[in-house]
C-alpha cells in the first residue's frame, strides 16, 4: 500500500486541474506550461519524473517500474479524447449537444453495430490498459433471451437472442455511460436509464476517477429505440452520481433512485422527482413481497422505510460503506431476508425484513479496503436465501 500512496496523491492532483490537453502524445510545451499555469502536461511530467520515468528514443514516457503506472496510464487513455485543444476539460458538452438535437433523428442516423462474443480472452491488453467493464445487465421480465447491458463508457447494448449477438443505438452515450437500467415489470418497452458511471470514485471534492458524472435519468417508451429526458436531468458539472434505479411492481409510476445526493422518488413515471432521504446511497431495493417496504444502504448505514419512502429509519448504523458503498441484496425466496455488505467487508443478515441485523458467519476478509466502492458486489439467489455471491 505504501508503494501506491504516490499514485493516489498524484491521482488527486490529476483531477484538481482546471485544464487538460487532448493529445497526450504531443510534447510541445503550451503557453500555459511556459507561464507556470498547472495543466495536464505539468502534472503528468511531475508524476513521471517523481516515479522514475524517462523519455525513450521516440521521445515517449517510459516508466522504470511498469507495475506502478497501470492505473495512471488508464486515466491518460480515458482523459485524452475528453478535453479541448485549449486544455479545458469537456464537462458535458456532448450531452448538451445531444439534447439540442432532434432525438429521433439522432437515433435514426446512428448506425447500429453488432458483434458475436464469448469469453475467449484476452486476459491482458497492450500497454497495460483495462479491457473495459459492465455496470449492469437487465432482462425482459417476459423473455429471458431479451436483455440490455449498460457500460460506463460504451452506452447501452441490447440482445434478443440470449446474448449471442448485440446491437446498440446509443452512440451518443459513449462519453456519458450507463450506470443502471430499470425495466418496467408490466410493460417492458418502458425503460429508465441512469446515465454516468455509478462505480467510478468521487473523492468528495468534485473530482471523479474512472468514469463520468451523471446527466440524469432517461426514459424510453419503445424498448430502448429512442430516449428522452425525465424530470431528473442536469449538467454533468453538477457532479452527481446515480447508482441504482428501481420500479415498483405494484405501481409502475412509482420509481426510486439511489444517488450521491440522496434517495429520489417519482410518483408520476419520472415526470417529477422529490428527495425522499438525504445522504449518499448506493443501493435501494423493494421488499419482494411488499413493495411499500424498502431497504437502502449508504454512507450512514442501512435504512428501512415501511411507507413507500415517505420516511426512513436507520436500522444498522454500524454498516457503512467504503466510498459510501453499502451493497444491499434481497430475495423472493424469503422476503424477510436482507443482506448488507459493508465497507469493512462485514456481512450482515436480517431475518425480519430489515428491522434487525446480525453479523453473518463466514464473513469475507477485507481485501479491497479503499476500492470497496468498486469491488463490493453482493447478490443472493432468487430461489435459495442461503446462496449468496
Amino acid at each position: 500500500m505504501n508503494q501506491l500512496k504516490p499514485i493516489i496523491y498524484f491521482f488527486v492532483s490529476f483531477f484538481l486541474l482546471s485544464g487538460l490537453r487532448s493529445m497526450l502524445a504531443q510534447q510541445i510545451p503550451t503557453p500555459a506550461e511556459e507561464s507556470g499555469k498547472t495543466n495536464f502536461y505539468t502534472v503528468r511530467k511531475a508524476f513521471y519524473e517523481r516515479m522514475g520515468s524517462v523519455r525513450n528514443e521516440k521521445n515517449e514516457w517510459e516508466s522504470k517500474e511498469e507495475g506502478l503506472y497501470r492505473q495512471f496510464q488508464r486515466m491518460e487513455n480515458f482523459i485524452a479524447p475528453r478535453v479541448y485543444p485549449s486544455g479545458d476539460f469537456n464537462t458535458g458538452n456532448l450531452w448538451k449537444a445531444w439534447q439540442a438535437t432532434d432525438r429521433n433523428k439522432v437515433n435514426a442516423r446512428t448506425a447500429s453495430s453488432a458483434g458475436n462474443w464469448s469469453l475467449i480472452g484476452p486476459t491482458s491488453s497492450p500497454g497495460g490498459f483495462g479491457l473495459g467493464r459492465v455496470n449492469c445487465i437487465r432482462f425482459d421480465p417476459f423473455n429471458s433471451n431479451k436483455m440490455w447491458l449498460g457500460s460506463p463508457d460504451g452506452g447501452l447494448w441490447s440482445s434478443t437472442d440470449g446474448g449471442n449477438t448485440w446491437t446498440t443505438n446509443t452512440a451518443f452515450l459513449t462519453n456519458i455511460g450507463v450506470a443502471d437500467v430499470a425495466i418496467n415489470p408490466v410493460h417492458p418497452d418502458t425503460m429508465y436509464l441512469a446515465t454516468g458511471d455509478g462505480y467510478g470514485y468521487d473523492d468528495g471534492t468534485g473530482h471523479f476517477w474512472g468514469g463520468t458524472y451523471s446527466a440524469g435519468i432517461l426514459k424510453s417508451a419503445d424498448g430502448g429505440s429512442t430516449w428522452d429526458t425525465t424530470g431528473m436531468n442536469y449538467l454533468q458539472s453538477a457532479n452527481l452520481i446515480i447508482h441504482r434505479v428501481i420500479i415498483s411492481p405494484a405501481n409502475t409510476k412509482l420509481i426510486f433512485a439511489a444517488t450521491s445526493g440522496g434517495i429520489y422518488k417519482s410518483t408520476n413515471a419520472g415526470v417529477t422527482w422529490v428527495k425522499a432521504k438525504a445522504g449518499d446511497f448506493y443501493g435501494v431495493e423493494f421488499n419482494p413481497a411488499n413493495p411499500t417496504i424498502l431497504v437502502a444502504g449508504g454512507n450512514a448505514g442501512v435504512f428501512l422505510s415501511t411507507n413507500s419512502g415517505l420516511s426512513w429509519i436507520v436500522k444498522n448504523a454500524s454498516c457503512t460503506g467504503s466510498g459510501n458503498r453499502v451493497s444491499i441484496a434481497v430475495t423472493p425466496a424469503n422476503p424477510q431476508v436482507v443482506y448488507a455488505l459493508c465497507g469493512d467487508y462485514t456481512l450482515f443478515k436480517s431475518t425480519d425484513g430489515g428491522n434487525t441485523y446480525t453479523a453473518a458467519t463466514g464473513t469475507p476478509n477485507s481485501v479491497a479496503n479503499f476500492y470497496g466502492y468498486y469491488d463490493e458486489v453482493l447478490t443472493v439467489s432468487p430461489v435459495d436465501e442461503n446462496t449468496i455471491l
